[in-house]
């Protein structure tokens, strides 16, 4: 608590891409739809920022979600002339390409689904198989059509949606990625991927 409001501090993940400097930039670029930061220390991935939940503004219901979706789509089509700054504020590239190199990636797919906090049995990485053939079918019929890489959010769900003085706004990008904007995944490597 402060006398302008209920402030949220976070410190992001020390993984890519650096949320303090992502959520900076995206504010500029977006001041509608991302809440900008109060303070931003990039060096140490932290930032400041009003606390929208103390404010009953988080988790505006399901009834604004298909605008949440448009937002966000409209976010991902102009993100396709910054990708060059995302990509130097650390956004990892998690297109199809890389997709279909980790699920080809036999040992190291398996290795990852056997380990971790839930890790498969052998009859469910059996049953797994045909799962993992198609989705590397279907990666491969998208990459017959022209869509490009965008910025995905990879965290997209209520709990990272508030309706904030008449805007939507998406907040929590520390899984941000440049991907196939049909998809947003976790990765092994990521803090909350089991």
């Amino acid at each position: 608590p402060t006398s302008g409001g209920v402030l949220f501090f976070k410190a992001g993940y020390a993984k890519p891409p650096g949320e303090a400097a992502l959520t900076e930039f995206l504010a500029e670029k977006w001041p509608h739809n991302i809440a900008r930061p109060l303070a931003v220390d990039a060096g140490r991935n932290r930032l400041l920022m009003r606390d929208l939940a103390a404010d009953g503004e988080r988790s505006p219901g399901p009834c604004l979600l298909p605008d949440f979706a448009r937002v966000l789509g409209r976010i991902q089509v102009e993100s396709l002339n910054c990708t060059d700054q995302l990509k130097a504020l650390g956004c990892p590239v998690r297109d199809l390409h890389f997709l279909l190199n980790w699920v080809e990636q036999k040992d190291g797919l398996l290795a990852s689904l056997r380990e971790g906090q839930k890790p498969l049995t052998e009859p469910e990485l059996l049953q797994l198989a045909p799962a993992l053939a198609a989705c590397v079918a279907a990666c491969r019929l998208l990459l017959e059509f022209p869509v490009p890489a965008a910025l995905v959010h990879n965290d997209f769900c209520d709990a990272n949606l508030a309706a904030q003085g008449g805007f939507l706004r998406i907040l929590n990008w520390s899984d941000a990625a440049i991907a196939h904007p049909f998809m947003a995944m976790e990765y092994p490597n990521s803090p909350r991927a089991s």
